[in-house]
């Protein structure tokens, strides 16, 4: 039965509603042609990302797309469609990331300045010292 959800794919350019998990999962896992011209990067691009489900828009997404493709070895002419979709959900989950350690970073910051100048008000004034103390020089020889 899979071959008939995968003759529908190969005609049509997508998967039907009702394609069974592992027809997908062997599609994802196959090695494809790095897209080469424009119209073939716009089509590539979108099987990718609707394959990542990202809530991104998705200018954003092809922009990232593209930089993984510049990224890639100068050899490499095939890949996995599930290669990217990772990387794109791993770009998002590093965006998130990095979001949240920024934030905390943040309140950090803040919380030690507060510190800081609760430390300063709060700490006695001494004064310096007077006029009337000699410094000695220490002469070498």
């Amino acid at each position: 039965m899979s071959w008939l959800f995968n003759l529908y794919s190969l005609i049509t350019g997508k998967n039907h509603k009702n394609t069974p998990p592992d027809v997908i999962r062997t599609q994802l896992t196959e090695k494809r042609a790095l897209p080469v011209g424009l119209a073939e990067f716009h089509e590539w691009s979108e099987r990718i990302i609707a394959g990542a489900m990202l809530p991104a828009t998705v200018e954003t997404q092809k922009y990232t797309l593209a930089n993984f493709l510049l990224n890639l070895k100068p050899t490499t002419a095939f890949e996995e469609d599930i290669y990217f979709i990772h990387c794109l959900r791993k770009t998002a989950c590093n965006q998130v990331a990095d979001y949240y350690r920024k934030e905390v970073y943040a309140k950090k910051l803040e919380k030690m300045a507060a510190e800081a100048a609760e430390k300063q008000n709060s700490a006695e004034v001494t004064a310096p010292m007077g006029a009337d103390v000699k410094v000695l020089e220490v002469k070498r020889v």
